[in-house]
């Protein structure tokens, strides 16, 4: 994986890193001056300095023409797919249209940059790549805020067509069903336009004019005070809109961000941070070689000839064989260490013992290279080795870049929250973010897709390494640590019951216990699991309406302040009403009068007396879509002939869901008799 970065570029890197106390790492912002530099550095000294004219033409190799103009956008080249493929405007449709006849091409990515604009109150500029062997192309709007104050902004993108929308399909994040990509048909060809990763924060609008040319995507972006932001889209041309859509399904295996400098990777907001990186600098990796590159530039390339790598650690000395080491990177300037990164994703930084790094080179000499001038190395990929690391095992994330997989704890994890003390279940927690921008405490990840912000008691932290200092225990300040990773957090169905409060906590789980709600007339007892909604009403604190499970809606202050909420992954927590936003529970629990009864006629539906079994059978569809999730719960344990009606009465009672009521006009008081009959 080989990167774009100049040695100039690095330089200011790093230095920036320790001028801001390493900010990119404990997220501490610099003064505003600095960072707005350091912006700057990275979009002028990301190409390689060779100006070319424009428009400037890229072809891919399945046989598309991309003519990139001087505002960035790709013109009609010879197939007339666009006649102006890209035009972007910032903020309230201000247009990027710089005067420039010029750009700079860097031919390690493909890509030309072009220069930057004031737009919005935002320094603006473009980058267009294209990926001649994939055969797509790429452009990041670069968005530096040179202000001491934050600056939220539209971007938008439009795409003038060759020929006209004929139709559009859309797609969607699997997992958060968020829509980040189109596939277009314009007549003659299929158009796969890509907005977002899967799993990005920030996702785009798309909106295909059908019968028309035209195609906009909007994004809405904020952009910190003297940082950037960056947002990347991609489009791909296919013979069909099926092919088109088949671009974008295999878009997670995509490595849309190579090539890119660290600072503007860790800019973009609409896709998650690119795999080959670590501690925001990009793995070096060989293809037929391995590789060491120097701190000026140079790349020496042959074999490794280590077998084995000792490192001083803060944590105690780590020593790994070489099969087990894909990369090598120094970071710091005026007292470098290297960070060592495994097959497995695991990176152990300190100092390395060894004073030269020996390479084979093809001659077969071999030369020591010293430690003090090398920038990075990497080795060629090997047989079977996955393209990305997978974080499936538990893993601790330390601020200094390292990462460590550890043993998943066996006791619980005492925590702190607005809930009161929590003693959480290792194998309930799938994440704890110790740090993060504008975050004072901890941050609480669960597997059923509860977060909540709380202070883990135990510090040192002490756990055991996986690969590392076998059979030991190794400690941890609460400080050091980033993160701990010790599952994957899922986001919660469409059917879980969720619970939104006005911190942006989110916990999944079902209302426990009993609820007392003082309406203007009486205190009505209410069953947590019976409610299938609540929503803030009025204007004191703890003032909702509730709504039941039959569509009942009732408003009052909730007695005591205060409802439990048992959580999907176990634990049952406190919370107080007055943090409440909204409540949807899509399969509320009947009343136990109902669920007896339910119970009942379930019963008669599998017994050989087939009239009773269709009176049963008319009287749970008569009970209406409220009950289906009771029924459908009942149904494995029923036999065949029972479980073949349960399917029907289902089926039935989504149709009536989803069917709108219909009713008859009251007649007029002064109508006909006939007619009011």
């Amino acid at each position: 994986m080989r990167s774009s970065v100049t040695p100039n570029f690095r330089r200011a890197w790093l230095g920036r890193a320790l001028l801001g106390g390493l900010s990119v790492w404990t997220g501490v912002a610099l003064p505003g001056g600095i960072q707005s530099a350091f912006a700057r550095e990275a979009v002028i000294h990301a190409a390689n300095g060779q100006s070319v004219q424009i428009p400037y033409t890229f072809r891919d190799n399945l046989g598309t023409q991309w003519d990139v103009q001087a505002d960035g956008c790709i013109g009609p080249g010879d197939a007339d797919i666009y006649d102006a493929g890209g035009r972007l405007f910032v903020g309230a449709n201000q247009q990027y249209s710089p005067n420039a006849q010029q750009a700079q091409l860097d031919a390690t990515a493909n890509e030309i940059v072009l220069p930057s604009m004031p737009l919005a109150g935002l320094n603006v500029s473009r980058r267009v790549a294209v990926n001649a062997k994939e055969g797509w192309c790429r452009w990041i709007e670069v968005l530096e805020n040179p202000t001491g104050a934050a600056i939220k902004t539209t971007v938008h993108v439009n795409f003038d067509l060759g020929g006209n929308v004929q139709n559009s399909q859309g797609f969607s994040d699997e997992k958060t069903r968020q829509q980040i990509g189109l596939a277009v048909f314009d007549g003659n060809r299929g158009i796969a336009m890509l907005g977002a990763g899967r799993g990005a924060k920030v996702t785009p609008t798309f909106a295909p004019q059908q019968g028309n040319d035209q195609v906009d995507v909007t994004w809405e972006v904020e952009v910190p005070a003297h940082k950037i932001a960056a947002v990347v889209h991609v489009q791909a041309v296919r013979p069909t809109v099926d092919e088109a859509t088949g671009f974008l399904q295999k878009s997670a295996s995509q490595k849309f961000l190579e090539h890119l400098p660290p600072d503007l990777s860790k800019a973009v907001v609409n896709f998650p941070p690119h795999a080959g990186s670590m501690a925001e600098l990009e793995i070096l990796r060989g293809t037929l070689l391995d590789v060491v590159e120097l701190h000026g530039g140079d790349q020496y390339k042959g074999t490794i000839q280590e077998t084995k790598y000792a490192i001083a650690t803060p944590y105690g000395p780590v020593e790994l064989p070489a099969e087990k080491v894909v990369a090598l990177l120094t970071v710091g300037e005026f007292r470098p260490t290297q960070l060592v990164v495994t097959t497995d994703g695991e990176a152990f930084g300190g100092l390395l013992q060894s004073p030269a790094i020996r390479l084979q080179l093809s001659s077969g000499q071999v030369t020591p290279i010293p430690i003090a001038s090398i920038s990075r190395i990497g080795y060629r990929k090997r047989l079977g080795e996955p393209t990305e690391f997978k974080y499936d095992q538990p893993m601790l994330l330390l601020r200094n870049g390292d990462r460590i997989g550890v043993e998943r704890p066996t006791g619980p994890v005492l925590v702190n929250t607005r809930f009161g003390p929590l003693a959480l279940k290792p194998e309930a927690i799938a994440a704890v973010l110790f740090q993060g921008e504008e975050q004072p405490v901890h941050q609480i990840l669960l597997t059923d897709g509860s977060r909540f912000a709380g202070l883990v008691q135990k510090d040192p932290l002490e756990f055991k390494p996986r690969t590392i200092a076998a059979g030991k225990t190794l400690s941890f300040t609460a400080g050091a640590v980033s993160r701990l990773q010790l599952a994957k957090a899922e986001e919660p169905s469409d059917d879980a019951p969720t619970l939104s409060l006005s911190t942006t906590d989110r916990l999944v789980g079902t209302l426990a216990g009993k609820l007392q709600l003082e309406t203007a007339f009486d205190i009505i007892a209410i069953n947590g699991p019976e409610v299938r909604a609540i929503s803030r009403a009025g204007n004191a604190p703890g003032e909702v309406q509730l709504t039941l499970w039959d569509e009942t809606t009732l408003s009052g202050r909730l007695k005591g302040d205060v409802m439990d909420v048992a959580l999907k992954s176990g634990p049952t927590l406190r919370v107080p009403a007055s943090l409440v936003e909204e409540y949807n529970q899509p399969q509320p629990q009947p009343p136990a009068s109902i669920l007896e009864k339910i119970h009942g006629l379930i019963a008669e539906l599998g017994k050989d007396d087939w009239k009773g079994a269709d009176r049963a059978a008319a009287d749970l569809t008569a009970m209406g879509p409220q009950v289906s999730a009771t029924i459908k719960s009942l149904r494995d344990a029923q036999a065949k002939p029972a479980q073949d009606r349960i399917d029907r009465i289902l089926a039935g009672l989504e149709v009536k869901a989803t069917k709108p009521p219909t009713t008859q006009p009251e007649p007029e008081v002064n109508a006909p008799v006939e007619e009011r009959r």
